[in-house]
């Protein structure tokens, strides 16, 4: 299946789409590329002798990894292995959860608490809670900010992400042994939503009267931490089939890649609209997602993949999907439970 670029996301990414589609062969195209090995500098060079330059944290967790990035105070990416025992467990509960600041990084390049509050974004999720309902200690875990960016509330986080994630749990998983997700922000200019690129949540009790004037654009001048709003967010999705799905989709993985707008989005707008090839998301992000399964392609061991919306045509749960289908109707996304 020939993927496209949803919305107003391809005229961001149209500059570099004659240069992929020159390398790419499909969906996994980027794994044409070869990456060659550097020697890494001895702790003796000269120019290391008061250390090398830290611009992010990676954070371990008992279901995801972190990277933060220090420049936006957010996760450059979140990287969560899951599996149908882990997302059917319901061995804990988000009830007593509570969102708290991640002490292992540096006050100055962390997000606060206070930054969120009263802003108009809601507390985003990267792994989602409900992936992590196998232990107390991975809920608790889930509610760090070290996995959390700002997000688009009723629209977004609240509903059409929410199905989202619901998806990849739905459908994903149980036709799949292994499912590794990522998940991040972007920072684009774009139309296809209201976030102004730049744009930053002001600690609250650094704002003006009454919590007032949270988003500012961060300058030189910023003496304050500041951690930025994304425009968009994206999802990469890697599924091992189990044998039966690989005997009815001939192939040994499911792959897919979606950016979608940090906005409020039609509930009835299809996935498959958000879809991007993987090869143009890593050049926009600047991450390579998958890099052992680059070099285990060119290494000669062939895997194939398919498209992941061949998987009930990346059709996404109903809206309020956590309700009851005669509660539905009318029924309010604060009770979203993702």
């Amino acid at each position: 299946k020939k993927m496209s670029l949803g919305g107003n996301v391809r005229a961001r990414l149209a500059p570099i789409v004659p240069f992929a589609a020159g390398v790419a062969g499909g969906v996994l195209g980027m794994y044409m590329y070869q990456a060659v090995p550097l020697a890494l500098p001895s702790d003796q060079h000269p120019a290391l002798r008061f250390g090398v330059p830290r611009t992010s944290s990676t954070r371990f967790f008992s279901n995801f990894v972190s990277e933060v990035d220090y420049s936006t105070r957010n996760p450059k990416w979140v990287l969560e292995h899951l599996n149908e025992a882990q997302t059917s467990s319901r061995a804990a509960s988000r009830k007593s959860a509570r969102y708290y600041e991640d002490e292992e990084i540096d006050p100055r390049f962390r997000s606060r608490l206070s930054q969120y509050r009263q802003s108009g974004f809601d507390r985003g999720h990267m792994s989602p809670a409900m992936n992590n309902k196998n232990s107390d200690k991975a809920m608790s875990e889930s509610f760090v900010l070290s996995n959390v960016a700002p997000q688009v509330g009723a629209g977004f986080n609240r509903d059409y992400w929410a199905r989202f994630e619901r998806f990849i749990n739905d459908t994903v998983v149980p036709a799949c042994r292994d499912v590794y997700v990522v998940t991040g922000p972007l920072y684009l200019e774009a139309s296809d939503t209201s976030v102004r690129v730049g744009a930053s949540l002001l600690p609250f009790e650094e704002r003006g009267e009454n919590g007032t004037a949270a988003i500012t654009v961060a300058s030189t001048a910023t003496s304050t931490s500041t951690v930025k709003v994304p425009t968009h967010f994206y999802k990469v999705v890697l599924g091992e089939l189990k044998d039966d799905a690989r005997k009815s989709n001939g192939s040994d993985f499911v792959l897919g890649a979606f950016v979608l707008p940090n906005a409020q989005i039609n509930p009835k707008k299809p996935l498959s609209s958000f879809q991007v090839p993987l090869a143009q998301l890593e050049l926009v992000a600047g991450i390579e997602f998958f890099p052992k399964l680059s070099s285990t392609q060119s290494n000669g061991l062939q895997l194939t993949q398919a498209d992941i919306c061949g998987l009930n045509a990346c059709a996404l749960p109903p809206e309020q999907f956590w309700l009851p289908a005669h509660e539905r109707s009318g029924a309010t996304s604060e009770a979203a439970r993702k």
